[in-house]
């Protein structure tokens, strides 16, 4: 009854008209079953990003029409997730199932679902100054920008870097940032880009200061350490003045450190001092310093000649008006020839004249039972002075067998003041005992007198006379 569009069931299949001689032909009726064509409804594959909407879910039909049919003859097909709106990263199943087709039997397919992580951000990102420590680390500050469905994520590491180590202002810092907790997995963080903060220089605070101890110089500078709280082996030079409070000798004196600045090294800009003085205790000592007096003399009965001292030791610019009010130099008494000592006697010495004005800043030799340098000696010497003879007449005579004769006449010249002193012997000599006319006499005078000791005769010369036959 339906023709070649029978539709899905049975239909009647009826026979009727037909001859066959000598027959009579009796008609039955039959049934045409038609059963249903096959169709497929394939979920669509779908994607979206964790904490987006739900896609609208889709499915595409398969499979072959008849008699003009189209695909909407589907309907009430149902398609789901296992997960819903919530789905996390990854892959889930799209399930289609139910739905009718009239003469159709529908089969299902499954899609995939597939979800990307989300981007998270941190939003307020501040990164943290610091004083300078030696090293590179810093911390960030933040929130999370949306977590969906309340989720369990939170910052794990807020670590950051700086370029360097160095003190500066504005610093570019490199984020390291990592997040945590069981929903992290769902997120790709994106690290905050254009951050800077500050490292400030390190206060520095200097101690142990020690001076050194010195001689004398006539200046108040010396040299000295002290020692710092830098970072381990960081790289500092300083430059600095290290002076007594005065110049002059003392234990126990106190050091000035000024004008400390650090002047240098790899890591002089990561430091501020605190303090640009300090103060120490050392000792200046007495500077050794030496005499030495000059050997002198004169001839009998002449005045005697300038005394001089020499010294060794002195700092440039000073002299014996820095170790005493006056230096006299004297010697022994006497005017007879001889030796006598010369010494020296530093009047109001400084270490001896009580007074607190005054301070001697040389080791120098202590004063002798007279009150001189002991040990500070020199010669002075009286030389015998030379007597000449005038008017001096060698005596001629007869032979006699011998070259000797007499000298008279002679006056003594050079003789000082009133000085007892006059020719004793008159002895002379011939050349030879020979007779002859205007022979050569050489003269033998001696001296007497109490002064005779403090001269020396000059013999006359030229003298002659005859030995007769």
């Amino acid at each position: 009854s339906t023709g070649a569009g029978a539709t899905f069931g049975t239909h009647t299949i009826t026979a009727s008209g037909g001859v066959a001689d000598n027959y009579e032909v009796d008609f039955a009726t039959g049934t045409l079953t038609v059963s249903k064509a096959s169709l497929t409804v394939t979920a669509d594959n779908k994607e979206k990003v964790y904490g987006a909407a739900e896609p609208v879910l889709t499915y595409t039909p398969s499979g072959t029409l008849y008699y003009g049919d189209s695909y909407d003859v589907i309907s009430g097909v149902e398609l789901a997730t296992s997960t819903g709106a919530g789905a996390t990263f990854g892959t889930h199943a799209i399930t289609a199932s139910g739905g009718t087709a009239a003469n159709y039997d529908i089969s299902h397919v499954n899609g995939t679902l597939t979800v990307s992580k989300a981007d998270l951000h941190l939003i307020n990102a501040v990164a943290s100054g610091k004083t300078y420590d030696g090293n590179i680390d810093t911390t960030i500050s933040g929130d999370l920008s949306v977590i969906f469905y309340s989720g369990n994520v939170t910052l794990d590491s807020a670590a950051g870097t700086f370029a360097d180590k160095n003190a500066a202002e504005g610093k570019v810092v490199t984020p390291a940032l990592t997040i945590t907790g069981a929903d992290a997995f769902n997120y790709n963080f994106i690290q905050p880009v254009g951050l800077t903060a500050d490292i400030t220089p390190r206060d520095l605070v200097l101690s142990n200061f020690t001076a050194d101890s010195r001689i004398y110089n006539g200046t108040t500078h010396t040299t000295g350490t002290f020692s710092d709280d830098r970072l381990g082996t960081d790289d500092l030079e300083f430059s600095y003045e290290v002076d007594f409070d005065s110049k002059d000798w003392g234990f126990g004196k106190t050091v000035n450190f000024t004008d400390i600045v650090i002047s240098g090294g790899l890591d002089s800009g990561n430091y501020s001092l605190v303090t640009a003085t300090g103060i120490a205790t050392a000792d200046i000592t007495r500077k050794d310093l030496s005499f030495t007096l000059i050997d002198k003399s004169k001839i009998y009965g002449s005045v005697d000649p300038v005394f001089e001292i020499m010294y060794d030791g002195f700092v440039s610019g000073e002299g014996p008006s820095d170790i005493c009010s006056e230096v006299f130099i004297y010697r022994k008494t006497g005017e007879t020839v001889g030796d006598y000592d010369i010494k020296v006697i530093l009047i109001g010495r400084y270490d001896l004249d009580g007074n607190p004005g005054t301070v001697l800043n040389y080791n120098i030799p202590s004063n002798d039972g007279d009150g001189a340098l002991d040990g500070v000696l020199a010669v002075f010497s009286i030389t015998p002075k030379n007597l000449t003879v005038n008017n001096a007449v060698a005596q001629s005579k007869t032979y006699d067998g011998n070259p000797d004769t007499i000298i008279t006449g002679g006056i003594l010249v050079g003789k000082v003041g009133s000085d007892d002193v006059e020719i004793d012997g008159v002895s002379g000599t011939f050349d030879n005992k020979d007779a002859g006319p205007d022979k050569p006499v050489t003269a033998a005078l001696t001296l007497k007198g109490t002064k005779k000791d403090n001269y020396t005769l000059i013999q006359p010369l030229g003298l002659t006379a005859d030995i007769y036959k």
